[in-house]
């Protein structure tokens, strides 16, 4: 791991900036160069609709499904357990008061590796507890293989509870 190449951020972040303004002005038509140039896909509506999940759960194994199930109950309520422990609090002392007030933000953006691979287990360790926390909107981005998602993702996406999920 020591002897690994390291990443030269100098070099890095300034195309990394590039690429965020470049998006902020042109918005999708950036998008759409991007993924042509670094997924060599050409997708119009980067939006997956319901009708490519329930193809997705056609494709997945059963005994996938299942297991994707069970670990989402399982995610949920040690996150449910978890949730029991946090709480608003005050104390004032010597005229000064603190405390904490919890308080779910409005939307949260989970990223999923994507591609050739998949991995449902990032989507149930990062849509599960922002539902669970209350978040009310959790979006799933994912890049494309393809012109879809990997299936996997998509269900685990679709048992987790996400809002909104995007092929980018």
């Amino acid at each position: 791991i020591v002897n690994r190449n390291r990443m030269n951020l100098e070099e890095i972040l300034p195309k990394v900036k590039e690429i965020l303004d470049n998006v902020r002005r042109r918005g999708d038509e950036a998008l759409r160069e991007y993924t042509r140039k670094f997924d060599r896909v050409d997708i119009e509506d980067f939006r997956v609709y319901q009708e490519e999940i329930e193809r997705a759960y056609e494709k997945v194994d059963d005994k996938v499904i299942s297991a994707i199930e069970r670990a989402y109950e399982k995610i949920r309520m040690f996150h449910e357990m978890q949730l029991e422990g946090i709480r608003d609090w005050e104390i004032e002392r010597e005229g000064i008061t603190t405390g904490q007030i919890v308080r779910p933000i409005e939307s949260a953006g989970c990223y999923i590796p994507g591609g050739r691979a998949f991995y449902p287990s990032t989507v149930l360790m990062t849509v599960v507890p922002a539902k669970v926390a209350g978040v009310k909107r959790v979006v799933v981005v994912s890049p494309p293989y393809g012109k879809e998602l990997n299936p996997v993702t998509l269900v685990a996406s679709n048992i987790a509870g996400a809002d909104e999920i995007y092929k980018v």
